[in-house]
């Protein structure tokens, strides 16, 4: 059983390397449609008009204040937006047409905890994988403000480490 689940996961890592690797969860604005990331039209153009309005100087709690108010469902049915998932679909490289893969890994062994990959693990990036909803000048424009706005309004707190912190 563990040789075939390394096996398992060693053709999925194959299947990265090469760009053909298609998760089977397509991000909000696309389907899948014969193992392939599609536009789906009616999600992408809410996509659109998301980038469009945080171009235009909304913020992403307004952005998902405004979706709530407009009764538009979310990629699971729920008719809740929040700033998270509004930020997720402004930093997702899909939306371009490309793809990065291991952003996050699995345990090998029972129970298959799910962990944020911070180099634990290879990360792979896939060129034109799939048709761009938005156009790279777009996406890297947000990719400063997104940034810009981070480093303005975030919350830095700074924590005195000393040799017996979290010890005692």
């Amino acid at each position: 059983s563990k040789s075939i689940s390394q096996n398992q996961r060693l053709s999925i890592v194959k299947r990265m390397q090469g760009g053909e690797y298609v998760d089977s969860n397509a991000p909000y604005g696309f389907c899948l449609a014969d193992k392939a990331l599609t536009v789906y039209e009616p999600e992408a153009e809410i996509v659109r008009s998301v980038y469009q309005k945080y171009l235009n100087g909304c913020s992403t709690s307004e952005i998902a204040r405004d979706l709530n108010a407009q009764n538009i469902r979310t990629k699971t049915g729920k008719g809740i937006w929040r700033s998270a998932k509004v930020a997720y679909i402004l930093s997702n490289e899909r939306y371009v047409g490309d793809c990065c893969y291991q952003k996050t890994y699995r345990d090998t062994t029972v129970p298959f905890k799910q962990f944020t990959n911070r180099g634990q693990e290879d990360r792979f990036y896939a060129k034109e994988t799939h048709v761009p909803l938005i156009d790279h000048d777009t996406f890297y424009e947000v990719q400063k403000l997104l940034k810009k706005r981070q480093d303005t309004f975030s919350k830095v707190t700074t924590q005195n480490i000393y040799p017996l912190t979290s010890r005692i």
